[in-house]
């Protein structure tokens, strides 16, 4: 994951803490993005991430790989359902 933040920060000379803040910005589900800059470079740097536009594939891509795995019970009852209450399961 952090190889491919650098590439995309390479890539738009930016930095990864500016390419993680933007991908955080275009989640609509996010309000809002607390950053803990305690010099003024780390500041003008995060605020850099407001100019920075990921692409939808690059945001789909981030988002995947940052996926969580299916909460229990929905892991187990996967497992566990035959195949036939399984289909009578689906909408």
């Amino acid at each position: 994951m952090l190889e491919r933040l650098r590439e995309m920060a390479k890539s738009r000379n930016a930095s990864v803490a500016q390419i993680a803040i933007a991908w955080l910005l275009a989640k609509p589900a996010v309000s809002s993005v607390i950053i803990g800059a305690s010099k003024t470079q780390q500041l003008e740097d995060n605020v850099g991430a407001m100019n920075i536009d990921l692409s939808p594939e690059e945001l789909a891509e981030l988002d995947s790989r940052t996926a969580t795995a299916i909460p229990y019970p929905g892991w187990f009852s996967a497992r566990t359902v035959d195949a036939v209450h399984k289909a009578a399961l689906q909408p």
